[in-house]
């Protein structure tokens, strides 16, 4: 873990034991969703072909 998911996750251990934060499930969420990452993924290979037609149409 880095340094800041190390503080980031005492601090978390510190308000459960506090009680508060009562469960781990009120964490902050991931910003990455699996969504998320299959739109980039799309938009990549858009990006890809889109360079690859300009490559083509300025060669040919």
């Amino acid at each position: 873990m880095t340094n800041s998911s190390e503080k980031d996750f005492e601090i978390r251990k510190m308000a459960q034991d506090a009680q508060l934060d009562e469960d781990l499930e009120s964490m902050v969420p991931p910003t990455w969703k699996r969504s998320t990452s299959f739109f980039m993924a799309v938009l990549f290979c858009l990006i890809a072909l889109a360079l690859i037609a300009i490559l083509y149409v300025s060669i040919g």
